[in-house]
Parts: C-alpha cells; sequence; structure tokens
C-alpha cells in the first residue's frame, strides 16, 4: 500500500451550504491530515456555498458556471485528482471515527477488491441500518463503539450506493470515467457497479463502517424545480437496461423472503441451487449468510450472469430444457425456483428435481398469489409442509419430501389426551414427525387442555421455550390467535431476552394491529442483524401511517378558497369543503394497492399521502404549483411519492406508463379538457383506471351555456353530467359514475308553484341524499336529486385496429 497512501474526496454541490458545511467539518475532524485531499465541485449554487468554498484552504475548487448534474461533475473532480483512490462522496453525509481508515483496510485487503462502501441510515439496496441518534454527539458515540475493522463483516455485493463509493484510482484508469449519459444523475451508480464486476473486481460493502446520510439533498430540491427529473429517472432506468441488455432489477434482486426460509446454523456447508437465479444476488447473500456454502445456479438470461463465478456455479438454461447430468442426485439441502424463472411451476416441475435433493432436503417455492392455493393443495399431499411467508402479491413455501422417511400410519394418530400429544411433539423436534401428523394434535388444544400442556412441559422438558414457541407458531398458522399469546407471554416470563420468544410475540402483535407493542418486544432483541433492523423499520413505517393524514396540518399556509390545504383554519371553517375532498380520494385509494399511480394536479398533496397509505408501489404528484410542491414536500413526503412540477396536457411521461390516473378538480381548469382526457388515456396501460372529478354545472352555474365563464374565476369551463359523460366515453369505458353533495331538483319557485297546482306537497325533501352528507353515492342509486360535484371511474378502452 506504500507509506502514505491519499485518497482524493471528491464533493458535488448544488445549494444546501448548512449541510455542505457540516460534511467538511466532519471529514476534517475524522480524516488524518496528509491521507487525503477535497475536491469541491459545485455546479452553479446560488445560497453562498460558491464564495464559502473560495474561503476555504483545504478545498480545490471547481466551479461550474452551470448544473452539469453529477456523473460530469465527478468526472471533472477525478480528472484532477491526485490521490491513489477516488472517494465520491455526497455533500449531505456526516463522517465518523475511523471511517476512512476502515475503507481503505477493506479496499486493500485483495488485489481483486475494486471498490467499497459502508453502512448508513440512508441508502437503498439494503446498505442502510436501523440506529437510534437523536443529535451529533450521540451519533459520533455509535460510530465509534461501531467503527471496529472486522474482516468477517465485509460482504461482496453486486452494487455499492453512490452517496459514499471508495474506488482504486487503478481500476478507474482501467475501466473509465463515469457514464455522463446518466445525467444529471440517478444509475450511474448502479453502472458503475456493474462496470467494476465486469472487470473481474469485486465489490464490497463495509459492516465496521457507519457514516451518516441526510439522502439526496439536493436531488430532492431539484425534484420540484425541474420538471424534467422524473422523466430522467424513468429515461435513465430504460438507458441501463439497453446498455447491458437484461433488467437492472432482476440482475440486482435479493430476495431476503427466501432467506428467511433457510434456517441452518451459520458455519454449515449447506448446497444450494437456485433456478431462475438472476444475476446471483440472492446467492450472493446466502453466501454472505452461510460462508461456508457451495452455491449453483441456472439462469436463462447469460447478459445478468457476470461474473457469478467468484461466488456460484451457475448454468444457462430453463426449467424444462435442463440437462440433468449438470448436477449429482441426493445433493442439493435447498433447491429454490420461483415463477418469474420460468412459465409455470407445476407438480412435474417438481418431480423433476425431487432426485437432486438430499433426504432432508427442502424445496422453497416463490410463487404468485392467484396461483397460490390451487398450487398449496397439490403439493401438500406429496410433500411435507414446514413453512409459509406472505409478501407482496407473492407468496413462499418451504416443504420437503418424503425421501427414506415414508413410515406406516403408526399409533402416533392414537394417542390420546395431552400427554400423547406431548409425546408427538417431542418426536416431532426429533425430526421424526412431519407437520401434517403434528396439525392433527394441534387443532385439539383448546382453552381447556391448555394450562395442562403448560404444566406439563415446565415439568418435564428442559427446552420448554423451544416447545412453547413451536406450540404458539402452530396454533397462529391455524388462527387459534386466543392460544398464542398465552404460550409466548409464559415463554418471555421464563426468559425476556430470548430471540424467539421475542420475535414471535412481535410478528403476532403486528398481525393484531398492535404496532407500537410489536415495535417494543422487537427492540428488545440484542442481536444486531439485517433481518431485525428491517422488521423495525417496517414497524415505524407502519406506526406512522396509523396518524391521518388529516392530522398533518399546514397552518402556515392560507386557504384561498381554491387550493385546499388541512390546517386549523379549514377544520374549523370549511369542514365540508375538507370532508368533499377527503371523500374522493377515499375512493381512489380502493383503486391503487401495488399500483403505479399519477396524481394529477396533487395540490397540498394530502391526498398523495392518502394513496401511499392505501399501497400504491409509486405515486408520481404533478402539479403546476412550485409553491404548493414545496409545501407538499415538507408535509407530506414519503419514499412512494415523487413531487414534481408539470402541466398536465405536457406531461413528461412515456406512453402505457401508470396503472391509475387520478385528477380531482383538475379538468374545469383547463381551456381544453378533451386533451386532458385523452392525454390521461395515453399515459395509462391498457385496462388502466382513470379516477375524475369536476364540478356540475346544473347545480354550481344554473342557468349559464358551457361556453360562458363561470362563476368561479379559477374555471375555464364547467361541464353538466351530460357532457362530461360525453367527454370520457371518447377515450374510457365507465365503470361508475358518483355524485357528491346532492341538492333536491323540486327547489326552484316555478317547481313548487306547479306542484302546488297539481296538490302535491311543495316541501318535500328527498331524505336519503339529505342524510349522506358528502359522501359519494353511486347515480344509479339515486333519483330526484342532482350532485354539485361528479366522480368518474373509467377503464381505458382496448382500440380495435
Amino acid at each position: 500500500m506504500g507509506e502514505i497512501m491519499k485518497t482524493s474526496i471528491i464533493i458535488l454541490t448544488y445549494n444546501k451550504l448548512e449541510y455542505t458545511k457540516q460534511c467538511i467539518e466532519s471529514i476534517r475532524k475524522y480524516t488524518e491530515i496528509g491521507t487525503y485531499e477535497i475536491i469541491m465541485v459545485d455546479n452553479n449554487s446560488l445560497d453562498g456555498t460558491v464564495e464559502w468554498i473560495k474561503e476555504q484552504d483545504d478545498v480545490i475548487p471547481i466551479l461550474n458556471n452551470e448544473n452539469l448534474g453529477f456523473p460530469k461533475g465527478c468526472n471533472q473532480g477525478i480528472k484532477v485528482a491526485s490521490g491513489d483512490n477516488i472517494l465520491l462522496l455526497n455533500n449531505d453525509v456526516i463522517v465518523t471515527p475511523r471511517w476512512l481508515e476502515n475503507l481503505i483496510l477493506c479496499l486493500y485487503s485483495n488485489n481483486q477488491v475494486g471498490a467499497v462502501g459502508p453502512l448508513t441510515n440512508f441508502a437503498s439496496y439494503f446498505q442502510a441500518i436501523n440506529v437510534k441518534y437523536r443529535n451529533l454527539e450521540e451519533l459520533y458515540r455509535f460510530s465509534d463503539e461501531f467503527n471496529i475493522s472486522d474482516a468477517s463483516k465485509w460482504q461482496e455485493r453486486l452494487k455499492l450506493i453512490g452517496f459514499c463509493m471508495l474506488i482504486k484510482k487503478d481500476i478507474i484508469n482501467e475501466i473509465g470515467l463515469l457514464d455522463e449519459q446518466f445525467t444529471p444523475g440517478n444509475f450511474e451508480d448502479d453502472d458503475y457497479s456493474i462496470r467494476i464486476n465486469k472487470a473481474g473486481y469485486k465489490l464490497m460493502l463495509c459492516k465496521d463502517v457507519f457514516i451518516h446520510h441526510y439522502g439526496s439533498v439536493s436531488f430532492k430540491e431539484n425534484d420540484i424545480k425541474h420538471d424534467d427529473y422524473n422523466k430522467l429517472l424513468l429515461l435513465n432506468m430504460k438507458k441501463i437496461n439497453q446498455k447491458y441488455k437484461f433488467d437492472l432489477l432482476r440482475y440486482l434482486n435479493i430476495n431476503h423472503d427466501i432467506l428467511t426460509m433457510i434456517n441452518e446454523p451459520k458455519e454449515k456447508e449447506i448446497k444450494v441451487l437456485q433456478l431462475g437465479c438472476g444475476g446471483g444476488g440472492t446467492l450472493l447473500e446466502i453466501r454472505n449468510m452461510f460462508p461456508n456454502s457451495k452455491l449453483f445456479g441456472m439462469e436463462k438470461d447469460d447478459n445478468v450472469l457476470i461474473n457469478t463465478y467468484r461466488f456460484a456455479d451457475v448454468k444457462i438454461g430453463d426449467f424444462q430444457s435442463v440437462n440433468f447430468y449438470y448436477w449429482e442426485e441426493d445433493y442439493f439441502d435447498y433447491i429454490i425456483m420461483s415463477e418469474s424463472s420460468d412459465s409455470s411451476i407445476n407438480i412435474d416441475t417438481l418431480k423433476k428435481y425431487e432426485k437432486y435433493l438430499y433426504s432432508d432436503g427442502k424445496f422453497i417455492v416463490y410463487i404468485a398469489d392467484k396461483n397460490y392455493i390451487s398450487f398449496y393443495e397439490k403439493i401438500k399431499k406429496q410433500y411435507k409442509i414446514l413453512n409459509e411467508l406472505t409478501s407482496v402479491n407473492q407468496q413462499v413455501i418451504k416443504f420437503g419430501t418424503y425421501k427414506d422417511d415414508r413410515k406406516e400410519e403408526t399409533s402416533m394418530h392414537e394417542s390420546e389426551g395431552i400427554r400423547g400429544f406431548f409425546e408427538t411433539i417431542e418426536k416431532l423436534d426429533k425430526g421424526e414427525v412431519d407437520i401434517e401428523e403434528i396439525k392433527l394434535f394441534i387443532e385439539k388444544l383448546n382453552e381447556n387442555n391448555l394450562n395442562e400442556l403448560i404444566l406439563f412441559v415446565e415439568e418435564k422438558m428442559n427446552n420448554k421455550i423451544q416447545i412453547l414457541n413451536y406450540i404458539a407458531v402452530r396454533l397462529f398458522e391455524i388462527k387459534k390467535y386466543d392460544l398464542v399469546l398465552p404460550l409466548l407471554q409464559r415463554c418471555f416470563e421464563y426468559d425476556n431476552s430470548d430471540y424467539d420468544t421475542l420475535i414471535n410475540l412481535s410478528i403476532v402483535l403486528e398481525t393484531f394491529g398492535e404496532y407500537k407493542l410489536s415495535l417494543k418486544y422487537i427492540e428488545m432483541i440484542k442481536q444486531n442483524n439485517e433481518e431485525i433492523d428491517q422488521i423495525i423499520m417496517n414497524l415505524k413505517n407502519k406506526i406512522n401511517k396509523e396518524y391521518k393524514t388529516t392530522d398533518i396540518e399546514q397552518n402556515d399556509v392560507i386557504f384561498t378558497g381554491e387550493r385546499l390545504v388541512i390546517n386549523s383554519e379549514v377544520k374549523n371553517k370549511y369542514s365540508d369543503v375538507l370532508e368533499e375532498h377527503i371523500e374522493r380520494y377515499k375512493l381512489a385509494s380502493q383503486f391503487v394497492k401495488d399500483k403505479v399511480v399519477l396524481d394529477a394536479a396533487c395540490g397540498a398533496g394530502y391526498g398523495s399521502k392518502m394513496l401511499s397509505n392505501s399501497g400504491a408501489t409509486q405515486i408520481f404528484s404533478v402539479d403546476i404549483s412550485e409553491e404548493c410542491l414545496e409545501n407538499a414536500q415538507r408535509s407530506y413526503s414519503d419514499d412512494k411519492i415523487k413531487f414534481m412540477q408539470g402541466d398536465v396536457n405536457q406531461l413528461p411521461f412515456e406512453n402505457n406508463t401508470f396503472d391509475v390516473v387520478v385528477s380531482f378538480e383538475t379538468i374545469e381548469h383547463i381551456k381544453d379538457g378533451s386533451k386532458w382526457i385523452k392525454e390521461s388515456s395515453r399515459l395509462l396501460k391498457d385496462d388502466g383506471i382513470f379516477i375524475v372529478s369536476t364540478p356540475n354545472r346544473t347545480v354550481t352555474n344554473p342557468g349559464t351555456f358551457f361556453d360562458e365563464q363561470p362563476l368561479n374565476t379559477y374555471h375555464q369551463y364547467e361541464y353538466n353530467i351530460q357532457e362530461f359523460i360525453g367527454e370520457l366515453i371518447k377515450e374510457y369505458d365507465l365503470v361508475d359514475i358518483y355524485g357528491q353533495t346532492f341538492l333536491n331538483e323540486n327547489e326552484d319557485y316555478f317547481t313548487r308553484v306547479m306542484r302546488g297546482a297539481r296538490k302535491l306537497d311543495v316541501n318535500k325533501k328527498i331524505s336519503k341524499i339529505s342524510n349522506e352528507g358528502h359522501k359519494l353515492i353511486s347515480l344509479s342509486e339515486v333519483k330526484d336529486s342532482n350532485p354539485m360535484y361528479v366522480v368518474a371511474i373509467c377503464k381505458k378502452r382496448k382500440f380495435m385496429i
């Protein structure tokens, strides 16, 4: 490594001076003088950053007259760097004790290592851990204890996140600079990780280094100010897929649902085959978890196989065309497969691979929800079901064969009473009974014999906590919830630090919706690992979502009467308006689970937050007002929402991008409403859903014609119901159309006179409607009333050519 090794730290800035100052101060505090140089590349900041950089004696400045973006700015810094290593560092990072020393130790631990990165609190691709600290002092204290060099904590990865990426200068000289086609940013770190891997070098995650990361503060500012940012986000994903001729997500995928199914001692030499292994991300993580494992794979897309030989023996092929001389029989402990790796998984497929499993080997299958029940019913007759896990739109199931384990029906099924039941439990613990047999006995448990069982375990069993936990899990699986908590509570009384007890208590309480109590138990686990960190993070997210969107108030924003905001004044004086808007987003929330959504004219952002809380995968929230978006970002932002400025008739998205488009109180503001309806159809996928609302001119502007200015001067036009439907059916099939805030049609003077002449009650009201307030009601259920607002649910029409 030489006597003195210098690292060139390259930091890009675009405004956010206070973050930059914290970053530089932490480098000076925790990095040995003489071992580094700081190169600051400023992309035309306007907040005093440029002047501050000029005042720094220990900084090499590169001051651009325009924003050149992240990749090009990094390349400018690399070109003037004199160090042996290049460190790409975000300006919203705070470094910590021994951060650089530990990273360098890993970087030069092996000639095959090309780049390294640390853990943090905010990053994607499982590079973040959940850490509790409230200020800099607590951060530094935690990091000082955490940052102890430990080679056993270094793990190979397919990708490192670019917020802090240390690279050997020789590697950069070999593979070249960052690819500037990804300007202004996003996916340049994916690209560079792939290039390092393709050149034959490893990417290492140093789990013995922790630094703080606020999280893309410059890009957050750009998200609002530049309406093409989100378009580039989508385009850059397409660019990297086209560049390497594969699906990036398939290349990088680490399936943690599958990993949780592998319960083995860390030191065991397990043999694993994954069919449809992608770029090997899951296999690589298995190797990190079980260093002595022997890994094998099969993948039909050879483009994603980049130097996987370093950790696995991967063959090219699919399920059906496999040459079965590849592997020995009775060899694998686990065979992993998923529907995405081939057209289908069925009993015939399983039988082909069954002979390659060891006698007690297991299948782990990842299968779509829609196919799961039929798949389960078929396999449970021929295999031993060992575990199940529900994921998003997927189910993971682990099951074993009856190889060398076929037994006659024994007297175990004739065991009666609680002692006979427990004899079966003991045999199961020794691997002599399968899960289907034990279910027969667990189904006999009830409130009357539960205490007898507990007493028996306490008196006779040495491993009572393990056994009671096992029974509790089995009871939980068959939904005997009232028996589960007493067993787990008894285990907790025996040992309040037992890992299995705490995690089972947490899972059960989470199922019951007791998120805070669930979090309390999971946080009592002393072992630190990614699985627990992820559970804690998910629980905190659920707790946050428990707070109603209406609890978040923008009391510093004035309600003008046109753009609704949620604050104390609105709740007190305009509660009817608030209810109308919330009810519309409640309706839309029923259609967005697991969908990519466009919230067009999102306004203050509360509706986008409601859609996020309802399970949308990603939401692009567009509004023409920069001020609204700034307030929305401040009050309602989360990882799934991207706020961006734009005109709904000139949106920067490609055709067929969205599953759902939501457009409330938008069309009346547009000079050509039919143009927006056509644009919404362009953006939607086939059978996509368009949810749109508008005032009903018959009620809001009675007596006026379509081409006359509405009373509300913000509105270009207002539609009556027939006109509104007429515009929609040009592009859509109507699923349903709702009314909101109904008025009695028979209240005008002329109608009252005519009813009196016919001796009808002139004061008659529509009682059903008057009791509904501002709830949305399908027009198919309404007679004799006209809604003030109309909401349509539409499905994109498939036009025949």
